[in-house]
């Protein structure tokens, strides 16, 4: 399985936006990826932000709180874009924008 298909399945059991890190662990648990490299966490990072700037209608979204100039570190989680939770999630993210 490849790390897109194991993040869709992770994020569409779980029903809730999670960060690269939390999608890698219930991946390996669930015995969805196997991976000899040492940073999976990042590799799945780079796919889905090079994902979701690629397909900007597919069906994931990147939801983060605004920090001074990129996303406040910690805050990015990633979501299924038919979820409740994550039309919740970008409400409330544009919310919390700074108005220029």
């Amino acid at each position: 399985m490849t790390f897109f298909d194991a993040t869709l399945a992770v994020l569409e059991a779980n029903g809730r936006p999670m960060t690269a890190r939390e999608i890698v662990s219930q991946a390996m648990q669930r015995g969805l990826l196997t991976s000899a490299g040492k940073t999976p966490e990042a590799t799945l990072t780079a796919l889905l932000y090079t994902y979701v700037r690629d397909h900007p209608d597919g069906p994931l979204v990147r939801i983060a709180e605004p920090g001074a100039g990129r996303a406040r570190r910690g805050s990015v989680r990633w979501a299924l874009r038919e979820s409740d939770v994550a039309r919740q999630g970008s409400r409330s993210a544009a919310r919390r924008q700074p108005r220029g």
